[in-house]
């Protein structure tokens, strides 16, 4: 399995791209000749604090971010055929699969697996025969880089069938179902965390999200507009489908299960055992019984829950001091006890920390690359990132990619007017040749770049 498919360049070949959202238009109206009468999109996220905790019954601590994954199409009643394009494919090529029970199974290309693991959690709320639909994908958000790419394609395809087939799924509901697809279709056995702030996030908030039943959440406001977020994607780009995070959720379980064992109150005592609850203490009187392992990756778990309830007090009485040490002891538990961490993002980390104005900064995401997070303060967030891409790429010879955000909304559902889908032949044409424009930047970038 892999990740979605690229994200949307914001430049082709030297030129200004289009917005993601007007590329799916025009995409779309290029492929399938017609306006898309449906639009939703879902956003990316950072995490602020509270990593590798979700899938052990913890806290995060997550916003969505600016950049979003758009998805427009139309669903077509009484037959199954389901057509998917990107304009982020190589070959910009149409990929079809039948919308039916029976024949929604992994394949090729990989990036299509989230579509069809939507489709495949909302298949029994979809009339007979099943699903049918043609879709244009386009995203800003960094494939790779542990902004949640994935999650806010998985929202964006479920937001796209509720307003499609008129059904009514809460965000939790939603979330569940985009966690289930990441199990199944993508070989993941992620948390709640990406798929719920995806479909849950609040403008101008954090969420603090309780990662077991019934995934309780709490908003945590953070309009202080004296302070920002920076995040650096360090282009070393991660896949958690390989064995490192399969290993490190089997290293958790190992040890909640020991810890489970010895004190039977320490964590959940029904179900598959979890670190949720279980403290310092507990863990240190089982260390004997532990493998050394299995012994750090439950000391990071335990203290990244207290980090995390920690902040969510910081950040509420605007103490980025203490919020921005939190997340500065987060990255050095990420990196020496979970071993998530890399040379690239260590080095993005220490420089952002050298730069006066910046309360703290941390690797973000499952790690083994991708993005790091800085509190800093506003009026410092164009030296920072001046003074990381200097830095960066004198270090490690790469080049980042910084943006600031702010906390943005869940997803955006929406239908096109009436007259706008049914009547607009100028709008149609328009767009075609726009996306002719577009499908031809493309190859021409990709072309050079592989000279």
């Amino acid at each position: 399995s892999a990740s979605p498919p690229p994200s949307a360049s914001e430049c082709v070949g030297g030129v200004p791209m289009t917005s993601p959202a007007a590329a799916a238009d025009a995409l779309f109206a290029a492929v399938f000749g017609e306006v898309p009468s449906i639009r939703v999109s879902a956003p990316g996220r950072v995490n602020v604090i509270g990593e590798h905790t979700d899938y052990n019954g913890g806290f995060v601590m997550p916003i969505a971010i600016e950049k979003r994954t758009h998805v427009v199409g139309r669903v077509h009643a009484g037959g199954t055929l389901c057509r998917v394009v990107s304009t982020d494919t190589p070959d910009g090529k149409v990929v079809e699969f039948q919308g039916t029970r029976e024949a929604l199974r992994r394949g090729e290309p990989a990036w299509v697996n989230y579509v069809k693991g939507v489709v495949a959690q909302y298949i029994d709320d979809i009339p007979s025969p099943g699903a049918s639909f043609d879709i244009a994908v386009s995203s800003d958000v960094p494939l790779g880089g542990g902004l949640s790419s994935s999650a806010a394609l998985e929202m964006a395809v479920a937001g796209f069938l509720e307003v499609g087939y008129g059904l009514r799924v809460d965000p939790k509901t939603r979330a569940l179902r985009g966690q289930k697809c990441e199990h199944d279709f993508a070989g993941v056995p992620c948390g709640i965390m990406d798929q719920m702030i995806s479909s849950c996030g609040q403008k101008g908030h954090a969420l603090l999200i309780d990662c077991i039943p019934p995934f309780e959440t709490t908003p945590v406001p953070l309009v202080d507009s004296s302070v920002a977020f920076v995040v650096a994607n360090s282009n070393v780009k991660h896949q958690l489908d390989g064995s490192e995070y399969p290993t490190r959720v089997r290293e958790c379980k190992a040890a909640a299960a020991v810890i489970r064992k010895r004190f039977a109150d320490a964590s959940n005592t029904e179900g598959e055992a979890r670190l949720r609850g279980a403290t310092m203490g507990e863990l240190l009187a089982c260390q004997d019984a532990l493998s050394p392992l299995e012994f750090k990756r439950a000391r990071h778990v335990i203290s990244e829950d207290m980090r995390t309830l920690d902040a969510v007090e910081a950040f509420r009485r605007r103490d980025y001091a203490t919020a921005g040490r939190l997340m500065i002891e987060s990255h050095n538990s990420l990196r020496d006890d979970f071993g998530v961490s890399t040379v690239e993002l260590d080095a993005l980390v220490e420089i952002a920390t050298s730069v006066d104005g910046v309360y703290g900064a941390r690797m973000t995401g499952g790690g083994f690359g991708g993005c790091t997070v800085t509190l800093v303060r506003a009026d410092r967030a164009p030296a920072l990132i001046k003074t990381l891409e200097v830095e960066y790429a004198r270090r490690t010879g790469k080049q980042p990619t910084c943006f600031v955000t702010k906390p943005g909304p869940g997803p955006i559902l929406s239908r096109y007017p009436f007259a706008l889908v049914g009547r607009n032949r100028t709008l149609v044409s328009t767009l075609i040749v726009v996306g002719v424009a577009v499908a031809c930047a493309l190859t021409i970038s990709r072309a050079r770049g592989g000279q």
